[in-house]
């Protein structure tokens, strides 16, 4: 046997066991009867990394058989050139069948034997639609009957995206019927999507609330993304021979994504919460704000992919967000969380079934479009149960805001009336409190013998500190003019603070002005100094004798007390520290030099007059008016001795 004869015996059944291997691993679809076909079973594939390959290159490498031949090849974002190649039989003799991509990709094209060459169609997602050999929304080759024995195609894919490689074989009465179930399922999908935005949009405009806004955004946003992903936007919004723009999905994707967040923030009331959750959702709407700007200005591959990586964190935040406001007790979350999970079910339907464990039917092939419709739906009873609990907030508020104006005027009531008259002294005094009640108080009474003068300042703000200021002026009225002397009227109401809760105080100034011999006697409580200005010598002295606020000494104290003879044209102020530590959330307060260098510049003024120049004084440094409120609540009491 020549060497010649046996080389060539050799290289004959190397080929021969290739082939065969070959044909092993790659069964032939045949094409019996009229119907739709799913050619993953028959599929082998082959990666190009450099692109460069030409077909008659890859036809003679050894392909790979899908590795799940019940589903579709997905390779992801991958920049390798996909070939694939199968093998069919027309045994049935039909003669047109439709060769359809159930994924879109940028490009793919068709390789067919014709009179020994190889003959190249190609189609794209971004190509004009005119050129498009089917005139439908998916890509479709059209292939025409041809010999009864097995034909081998080879298909080449190419993305800057996702490379799914999903094929169907189908005759063209089959597609027809499909195509019908096909476009019903879309419009109803679509109609619902955009019954739901026009009817939101209408409560939005009704109402003026943002949360409606941002949840049409949303949906209008995720509507135009499966218009986009589905082929309906290059069939319908583009002139057909125009290219579509590539930035549609990522941008959809993105912006989609983007909205949600303010509608979560509105939903679940994160923006008012403050916290972690409201810095959480900060963070997720800036990260879709960057995908946004990458769908403009990177490439389409780091578009998707930033778009697609910020929908995924922004999923597990948004779920921890809205299962934190559930423990929390905010109704509404119950909604948004259904929401979630309908979407969920419709991701975890549509992989299921390309992964051949579930059935490929009606509800498996449009779960995604099932379920994104519930979630929008479930999103707008969540929005309509946040309007009914913001509504019932409002009521309650409303009904606060009744109960508290009846006890500001229950409490102004208790405030010495304006105008006041007393033998050798002029006296003005001012209440105005920080929010509708204050925790500031005063007592104010005249007799033959002299002047009594209160003030006091409860801890603590709005209405427990009007509650007990209100019952402690009740007290001073109930008392009279039983305890003159200011020490120990201080003492009598410090042994009946029992009775208020253990976390109260209250610091005061009491005093007593003689009419007879012009003398000032003077007690406190833990209170900021009398300020007495004599005119003698026109200057300012602070007066304050020691003792603890009100609570705070024990039952059986004994305050001290501080004694100033006044005479013609002597000023005494008596105040809460509303006034002194006014801007002190700035950094910089109104202080006892500001008052005293008023008092010091208006000597020549009436009580009245002295008490409006420090009010404006106040307003023009904290920025504040009296009929807003300042920071804090604000009473004092001006006497002037005129004889």
């Amino acid at each position: 046997m020549s060497r010649r004869f046996v080389s060539g015996l050799l290289i004959f059944l190397a080929f021969a066991k290739i082939s065969a291997a070959s044909d092993a691993s790659s069964p032939v679809l045949l094409l019996q009867q009229a119907g739709a076909y799913k050619l993953s079973p028959f599929l082998r594939y082959q990666r190009d990394p450099s692109g460069m390959l030409s077909v008659a290159e890859v036809q003679k490498k050894i392909f790979k058989p899908n590795e799940i031949p019940q589903a579709p090849m997905n390779f992801g974002y991958t920049k390798d050139h996909i070939w694939v190649t199968f093998t069919v039989e027309n045994t049935g003799r039909i003669p047109v069948w439709y060769l359809r991509l159930g994924a879109l990709v940028d490009a793919v094209s068709l390789f067919r034997m014709e009179n020994g060459v190889w003959k190249e169609r190609t189609l794209g997602r971004f190509d004009p639609f005119a050129g498009r050999e089917v005139a439908n929304r998916d890509l479709i080759f059209r292939l025409a009957e041809s010999s009864a024995r097995p034909e081998t195609f080879f298909m080449k894919f190419r993305s800057n995206g996702n490379v799914t490689v999903d094929l169907e074989m189908v005759d063209l009465e089959t597609f027809a019927a499909l195509d019908h179930d096909s476009q019903f399922a879309f419009g109803i999908y679509f109609g619902i999507m955009f019954i739901m935005v026009g009817y939101n949009l209408f409560l939005f405009l009704a109402t003026r609330e943002a949360s409606y806004l941002w949840y049409v955004c949303y949906a209008l946003c995720f509507t135009m993304l499966h218009l986009s992903i589905n082929g309906y936007i290059a069939e319908y919004a583009f002139p057909r021979q125009k290219p579509l723009p590539h930035l549609f999905t990522p941008f959809f994707i993105s912006s989609a994504g983007f909205f949600s967040v303010l509608f979560t923030r509105k939903i679940l009331g994160l923006d008012a919460l403050g916290g972690y959750l409201n810095r959480l959702s900060v963070i997720l709407a800036l990260l879709f704000a960057a995908a946004v700007a990458a769908a403009f200005f990177a490439p389409y591959t780091m578009a998707m992919r930033a778009a697609t990586y910020a929908t995924l964190i922004s999923i597990l935040g948004l779920t921890y967000c809205g299962i934190r406001r559930l423990m929390d007790g905010q109704r509404s979350a119950r909604y948004f969380l259904l929401g979630w999970l309908s979407l969920y079910a419709g991701i975890s339907a549509m992989l299921l079934r390309n992964l051949g464990i579930l059935p490929h039917n009606f509800f498996t092939a449009y779960a995604m479009q099932i379920f994104s419709a519930t979630e929008v739906m479930l999103f707008s009873l969540a929005l309509g149960d946040r309007f009914n609990q913001l509504r019932e907030d409002s009521l309650k508020l409303k009904e606060v805001e009744r109960e508290l104006e009846i006890a500001r005027k229950m409490q102004m009531a208790l405030v010495p009336p304006v105008s006041m008259t007393a033998p050798r002294v002029d006296i003005a005094h001012r209440y105005i409190p920080m929010l509708a009640v204050g925790g500031d108080f005063m007592d104010i009474r005249i007799t033959e013998e002299g002047i009594s003068f209160f003030i006091g300042d409860v801890s603590g703000h709005g209405l427990a500190a009007a509650m007990i200021a209100t019952t402690m002026k009740l007290a001073l009225d109930g008392e009279g003019d039983k305890y003159r002397e200011p020490a120990a009227r201080l003492a009598r109401l410090n042994a009946d603070m029992d009775a208020l809760p253990d976390s109260a105080f209250v610091t005061a100034s009491s005093a007593h002005f003689s009419l007879k011999t012009g003398e000032l006697v003077i007690s406190s409580a833990g209170h900021p100094p009398v300020i007495i200005f004599h005119a003698a010598d026109g200057k300012c002295i602070r007066y304050k004798p020691k003792g603890q606020p009100l609570g705070v000494a024990e039952p059986a104290t004994v305050y001290a007390a501080d004694r100033a003879q006044l005479m013609q044209g002597d000023i005494v102020l008596i105040y809460t520290d509303g006034i002194i530590e006014q801007g002190a959330e700035r950094g910089v307060d109104f202080g006892l030099e500001r008052v005293e260098a008023l008092l010091e510049t208006g000597a020549a003024l009436s009580a009245h007059a002295l008490s409006e120049k420090l009010l404006i004084a106040l307003e023009m440094f904290s920025g504040k008016t009296r009929a807003g409120g300042f920071d804090d609540d604000v009473a004092f009491v001006v006497l002037k001795v005129d004889v």
